[in-house]
């Protein structure tokens, strides 16, 4: 959902309809397409085994293990990390191609603020994946792989609460700022 949510925002801001952007948006579909396959997988992981052991049906878990053992989960995590990686340095991209174009869009002080933000923030956001791709990596083929690489994508909570927290107040300063210039 915030993914698509920011690829909304990103189109409701700008608008913008060129070559450019319609082939980083191709990118972003076809990366979208391919990260989906890997979540399916994930997502029956992390939901129905502990279903599983909570119901007592070992006939699930019997089924769901034998779609991939237990040290696969972490060449799973190199996969779907990687397709999370690209679709937020995708984003990224977008909304430096927006900043470059700011003068043409006519952006004003807080847009041309607001879009630095959004390259920033999707930075970070490529950063955990990122993490979770190398601690995968790393212990690769262990049955710890998995959880770890999971793990890390708890990460996201605290550091995109201070980083907005921060881009928030710096924004209100910029606010106050500009309503200075204009009295």
């Amino acid at each position: 959902m915030l993914i698509w949510y920011e690829h909304y925002i990103f189109f409701l801001r700008y608008g913008m309809r060129n070559g450019a952007i319609i082939a980083l948006n191709t990118v972003f579909i076809v990366i979208i397409l391919f990260y989906v396959y890997p979540l399916k997988f994930l997502t029956t992981y992390i939901i129905l085994i502990p279903i599983s052991y909570i119901v007592g049906d070992e006939k699930l878990r019997t089924e769901i293990q034998s779609m991939m053992a237990l040290q696969d989960v972490g060449q799973l995590m190199i996969i779907y990390g990687v397709g999370a990686m690209l679709v937020f340095l995708v984003l990224c991209l977008m909304y430096r191609y927006a900043l470059k174009q700011a003068d043409a869009l006519e952006l004003s002080e807080l847009e041309r603020y607001d879009t630095r933000v959004s390259i920033r923030s999707n930075l970070l956001m490529a950063s955990v994946p990122m993490m979770s791709v190398v601690l995968a990596v790393f212990l690769r083929n262990s049955l710890w792989a998995g959880s770890v690489a999971g793990f890390a994508y708890f990460l996201y909570t605290p550091m995109m609460f201070r980083y907005r927290y921060v881009a928030d107040r710096k924004r209100k300063l910029l606010l106050e700022e500009i309503s200075r210039k204009t009295v």
